[in-house]
């Protein structure tokens, strides 16, 4: 991961996404969990919650990481302590920091060895960049403009007087062609925030349910039966893109496998829509 650029520690959580680790839009169910049974500071943001068994797991926000864990109890870590850490390791399930042992990692489905370069990327960041802890950066950071988004959007729709592409719903499908129940469908299965504008839609499982890609104004969502990733614009130039014809599936990040062998809109065309996005101007910006 050393060509990605994080600004700041929420951007960390983005490319560390995997089953269990839900990155910045979370659940309900779960939020609920964290504020009935999680003790977080009122200052601090969740910015990640780990899925452990029996509803319990880790929350992490810009100042630590706070747990609830079934049989392990309530406790926390604070980052600026990770800087003293010469090892973060894990010995079968359970993590040390040196030799004391923080947590076992057996009731969640996430990657011991990630959750460490997770902590190892935490630590390493912070230590180059100052602001590294602040939420302000990423407010202020636009790579893409809305407009240009759009305008690729649009140029991805199907032909409107193709009765059978608006039947399987074959076509990238923009914000006027999104139905209201549709749009509440979307907002709820990706937590997606009521003031954020849908853009648009392709789904990926013939036309059934709400597995697919959505475009919005501050990011891009790919979701399926065990898949739920966000990325927001300035972070989505930097993920990589490979779709594999023999098994139809499209490689994110070289970690996530996206299921097409069900779409109707060809694999391909995806990739090069993505691929289309990738490519508009970056704005300018100040820090």
């Amino acid at each position: 991961m050393e060509s990605e650029m994080k600004w700041n520690i929420y951007d960390i959580f983005a490319f560390y996404q995997k089953e269990d680790l839900y990155y910045k839009f979370i659940p309900q169910k779960i939020t609920n969990l964290i504020i009935n049974k999680f003790d977080i500071p009122a200052e601090e943001t969740v910015i990640a919650f780990m899925n452990f068994r029996f509803n319990s797991g880790i929350c992490f926000t810009e100042k630590g990481m706070y747990w609830k864990i079934w049989g392990q109890g309530k406790g926390k870590y604070l980052w600026r302590n990770l800087d003293g850490i010469r090892c973060i390791k894990v010995e079968k399930t359970s993590l040390y920091l040196d030799t004391i042992k923080i947590l076992d990692l057996s009731g969640t489905l996430y990657p011991p060895d990630q959750f460490v370069l997770l902590l190892e990327d935490i630590k390493k960041n912070s230590l180059t960049n100052r602001d590294f802890y602040s939420s302000e950066i990423t407010s202020l950071v636009k790579s893409i403009q809305i407009e240009d988004i759009v305008k690729v959007c649009t140029n991805f729709k199907g032909n409107d007087n193709c009765w059978v592409c608006k039947v399987l719903n074959i076509n990238v499908k923009t914000e006027d062609a999104i139905t209201e129940k549709m749009r509440r469908a979307l907002i709820t299965e990706n937590n997606i925030q009521r003031d954020d504008t849908l853009i648009a839609y392709i789904n990926t499982y013939m036309g059934i349910g709400t597995d697919g890609i959505v475009i919005t104004e501050e990011g891009i969502f790919f979701s399926e039966k065990f898949l739920s990733l966000y990325y927001p614009w300035h972070l989505f130039k930097q993920i990589k893109f490979i779709f594999k014809e023999d098994t139809k599936e499209l490689l994110i990040n070289n970690s996530h496998m996206m299921n097409l062998s069900c779409s109707i809109t060809k694999g391909e065309d995806i990739l090069l829509f993505l691929q289309q996005l990738q490519r508009q101007k970056k704005e300018n910006f100040k820090i």
